[in-house]
């Protein structure tokens, strides 16, 4: 057991005392999240850059001598100071020295300051007025998301402060009772008996949910409570609630929509449900030539370039495969630059050049492309004519596919990586190397940026990027009732 009880244990106590148990003593049994390496960097980039907005000390040491260090520190604002007081410790993102006593703000990735964000500035407060210090205003610095980055390694307007302090006050007595409530968790030779619920979501998710789990009934892959897409309307969701484990032939059809209605009739008959005419009158609409189109890109709390803001999308990939009409040859262009500058400039000129003045431009999930070439067209305004004047001319394989096509296999589900499988399992993002999803992705393209270019992830980035287009081609063919060959 740690010496010190810490700020994340007694948050962890918050949500749930069989976390925080587990934690310490079983912590082999949760699950790791595939974006927490992201949200660490994240997380560090943004308290690096709220530094360079104060004048002051970087504590960087651990434990005892953290909290000498910042005892001995003799600058009016300390970063990461760490505080004890009755066996707590906390180490305080910024904490300033003002003329009624001390400022403690609090970095958040994050644009406005949340329940949990105060209740974390609580302990925080209790923590160091405990030790000493006499903490007299508090605030979330929270992300401004409408802030630009005009100069390179100048951060003024990225952090917005939230003051918090009467937030706090409110709550700041009860810390106590919440170390003490950690104290006895960690004291326990058995872990606490708490059921699954609304903790292991909030305030955060919660790495022991598959544990937790594990011994629960859960409804049976392919089961109306497992298989219904979007089933939280009454009266079917207290239907569900009140029949987890109900069969399909239970489910009556007036709690269903006419898609709930097509989902069940599949599950019942085993058959997928196809309707070709339907899929061929809302495709014949569109003229030719076909492109099947797909963007990849980052976000950051601190922005990656000049010239973006905080969260923005930043397309930085994509992948273009084009159908021949007459032949049905199939031809492929697609980008990703071999450098760490912002893509977005050669990007665009790359797009509108591999892209004729007509044709149409199949997506999947057409709000994210659109969203993306609306941003370049105010990044780029040179070639704003250009790109917005593709704008008309893309159409969404998502809301089309899910009118006209259901396998039982998607489980309800009409992702892309659902729905694949069951028009041609032939291609799986299974067997590629190292990206199979689009936050490998995003985690490949950083370790581009911070490690420099390699042919291993170039290729990997490539060959993801590539298969979301084949995978556009191969389910428009057969939305038709037809092959590839």
């Amino acid at each position: 057991m740690n010496k010190y009880i810490t700020k994340t244990q007694i948050v962890a106590n918050l949500q749930c005392p069989k976390r925080l148990w587990l934690s310490v003593n079983a912590p082999q049994n949760g699950s790791v999240d595939d974006n927490v390496a992201s949200r660490i960097d994240d997380g560090n980039a943004l308290g690096s850059a709220a530094r360079t907005l104060f004048d002051g000390e970087l504590i960087t040491g651990h434990g005892d001598a953290a909290i000498a260090d910042t005892l001995a520190s003799g600058s009016d604002t300390v970063f990461e100071g760490a505080y004890l007081a009755n066996g707590a410790i906390v180490r305080a993102d910024v904490l300033s020295k003002v003329k009624t006593g001390h400022q403690l703000v609090e970095i958040k990735s994050a644009t406005s300051a949340k329940d949990s964000h105060v209740v974390d500035t609580a302990i925080q407060t209790h923590v160091i007025r405990s030790s000493g210090v006499d903490v007299t205003s508090c605030s979330v610095g929270a992300v401004d998301s409408t802030w630009v980055y005009r100069k390179q390694g100048n951060f003024d307007g990225l952090i917005k402060l939230i003051d918090v302090t009467e937030r706090v006050e409110k709550i700041v007595d009860q810390v106590p009772a919440w170390i003490e409530g950690a104290r006895q968790t960690l004291a326990a030779r058995s872990c606490p008996n708490v059921e699954p619920g609304q903790q292991c979501e909030t305030p955060y998710p919660c790495e022991f949910r598959a544990f937790c789990n594990a011994d629960q009934a859960k409804p049976a892959v392919g089961s109306p409570s497992h298989s219904l897409p979007k089933p939280w309307k009454k009266p079917l969701s207290e239907f569900l609630a009140q029949h987890p484990q109900a069969d399909w032939k239970d489910v009556a059809d007036d709690l269903l929509n006419p898609l709930q209605q097509r989902v069940k009739w599949s599950h019942i008959s085993g058959s997928k449900y196809h309707n070709i005419a339907g899929a061929r009158r809302s495709l014949a609409r569109r003229s030719a030539p076909f492109y099947f189109l797909d963007f990849e890109a980052v976000s950051s709390p601190v922005p990656l370039w000049v010239g973006t803001k905080p969260f923005q999308q930043v397309p930085f990939q994509y992948s273009l495969h084009n159908v021949d009409p007459v032949s049905g040859s199939l031809s492929h262009a697609e980008y990703l630059p071999d450098h760490a500058d912002n893509p977005v400039r050669e990007l665009a000129e790359r797009l509108v050049g591999d892209l004729p003045d007509e044709g149409t431009i199949f997506v999947y999930h057409a709000t994210f492309e659109k969203g993306r070439i609306k941003e370049m067209a105010q990044e780029v305004p040179e070639l704003a004519d250009q790109l917005l004047a593709l704008l008309p001319r893309i159409v969404d394989l998502l809301p089309i596919t899910r009118d006209f096509y259901y396998h039982p296999d998607q489980g309800g589900k009409w992702s892309l990586k659902n729905v694949l499988p069951c028009v041609a399992p032939e291609l799986s993002y299974a067997d590629l190397d190292g990206v199979h999803n689009g936050m490998d992705a995003v985690t490949a393209y950083r370790d581009l940026l911070t490690n420099g270019q390699t042919e291993q992830v170039r290729q990997a980035l490539l060959s993801y990027c590539a298969l979301d287009t084949l995978a556009l081609v191969y389910l428009w063919y057969s939305l038709r009732g037809e092959t590839t060959e």
